[in-house]
């Protein structure tokens, strides 16, 4: 079981009041987030910039085994 199942399972066990107090705080947190310089990094942006100008791709499959296939390869 992954991290995300037992959070989930855990959201799944609150109660109804608790459930609608995690949903505001997360909607605050994402919106806090979104207004702040935690959004991305610098370092991030700093490598995310250089593949504006890239060859775009469509998203299918074929991209997706082609990501996969050099993330192996990358830990090889």
């Amino acid at each position: 079981m992954s991290a995300i199942d037992d959070i989930e399972s855990s959201i799944q066990t609150l109660p109804q009041q608790d459930f609608f107090t995690l949903v505001g705080w997360m909607t605050e947190r994402h919106l806090q987030v979104l207004s702040s310089a935690e959004f991305e990094t610098p370092e991030l942006e700093d490598a995310l910039l250089p593949s504006l100008d890239s060859p775009r791709h469509p998203v299918n499959n074929e991209l997706f085994e082609s990501i996969r296939a050099r993330r192996l390869e990358a830990r090889q």
